[in-house]
């Protein structure tokens, strides 16, 4: 069920991109409009996001099932820049390239899916992971869930299950869209970069749920 409903919600968003793609095909929007639409994404919609999710009650468990999830997305964060870092000297990737296979759509993707298939109560989680923030969504999932398994973390709190689902969704996730936001802004290859945002969104529809399959095992 859960892996039906990932695919649903990444497939909502693959339909959005590809709405944007044919609006600036067609000349309704302009790279101008991109740039302008990019900053308010990454300075006004994302921090709004952030905020919203923390408007919780703390409590002692909350606290420390956050301080956890905080733990390992550092982990899993560190992980995937040096394992982007490696794939950047083997294959002598560009520097989108690099930012793509290392950085996950933790904000524009990750939200969503877990209201939707988690409920408002592990969104908080989500902003563990953002704030500290065929290879990338194969093989680095892969390795980070197998050594999460592997250290018996979740067993640490209750409902560890689903609250650890939430760093390693974003793991899972495509390339984060931030990455051709910042290109679009500083003029760092923003076709190229948008065009792997697209791809690995429209991969993404059948990775991401055999890799909840997978962490589920």
């Amino acid at each position: 069920m859960i892996s039906l409903l990932l695919a649903q919600k990444i497939l909502e968003l693959f339909i959005v991109l590809l709405a944007g793609f044919v609006a600036t095909r067609v000349g309704l929007i302009h790279a101008k409009d991109a740039r302008g639409l990019s900053a308010v994404t990454l300075f006004l919609v994302t921090p709004a996001s952030f905020l919203t999710a923390f408007e919780v009650e703390l409590t002692s468990e909350l606290a420390r099932s956050l301080a956890l999830v905080f733990a390992v997305a550092l982990v899993a964060n560190l992980m995937m820049y040096a394992l982007g870092t490696l794939f950047a000297r083997l294959t002598g990737a560009s520097v989108v390239e690099r930012a793509s296979v290392t950085y996950s759509n933790a904000g524009n993707l990750i939200l969503p899916i877990v209201l939707r298939v988690l409920g408002e109560r592990y969104v908080i989680y989500a902003t563990g992971y953002m704030v500290v923030v065929l290879t990338k969504m194969v093989v680095f999932p892969l390795v980070i869930i197998l050594l999460f398994r592997l250290s018996g973390v979740a067993a640490l709190v209750a409902d560890g299950e689903k609250i650890f689902m939430v760093p390693m969704l974003a793991v899972m996730s495509c390339t984060a869209t931030t990455v051709t936001q910042f290109a679009q802004l500083y003029g760092k290859e923003p076709e190229y970069a948008s065009a792997l945002s697209v791809m690995t969104t429209l991969v993404s529809i059948v990775t991401m749920p055999l890799m909840v399959q997978l962490y589920l095992l």
